[in-house]
């Protein structure tokens, strides 16, 4: 054998174990993502409706602590009669009802705003985020939303204060 046969066989050999090892690494980046899409999977299942029901509960906290005010005009009334929805109505100077509707997709793990005065608002997520083991509901820009804000936001929204 010559040197360069020599040198030809051993860079290709090189060449054909380096391409195997990156195939295997793929292999097991891919089996990685999978399983970590199963258990983050399983993790909505059973965490989506907890934040679901977090979530509601927050807005009817936050209609009750302002039913509470003196100063408070106007009553807001909260039906969580429909199963993943929540109504927050009241009647303007003008006798108008105006709703806030939110509303729970199980299957997606979307969360719905609308309503008279509210704009377009993008649906909420909830889901996994990278490096989270836990959900959050998060907005279209990938950030996890703080509850007492964006619930404080749509009443606002309802009252035209926005």
């Amino acid at each position: 054998m010559s040197e360069q046969s020599k040198s030809l066989a051993e860079r290709l050999k090189a060449k054909e174990d380096a391409e195997r090892t990156e195939k295997q690494e793929q292999a097991r980046q891919l089996q990685t993502q999978n399983e970590k899409i199963l258990r983050d999977d399983k993790v909505l299942e059973k965490e989506a409706p907890n934040l679901w029901r977090v979530l509601s509960d927050e807005i009817q906290s936050q209609c009750d602590e302002f039913n509470k005010e003196p100063q408070a005009t106007r009553r807001l009334s909260v039906n969580r009669q429909v199963l993943n929805r929540v109504t927050v109505s009241y009647a303007d100077a003008n006798n108008v009802t105006k709703e806030l509707r939110v509303s729970f997709d199980h299957k997606s793990y979307k969360i719905s705003i609308s309503g008279l005065y509210l704009s377009q608002t993008p649906p909420l997520t909830i889901k996994v985020l990278p490096g989270d083991a836990v959900p959050s509901i998060v907005a279209d820009n990938e950030q996890s939303i703080d509850l007492k804000l964006t619930v404080n936001s749509w009443l606002e929204q309802l009252f035209g204060l926005q």
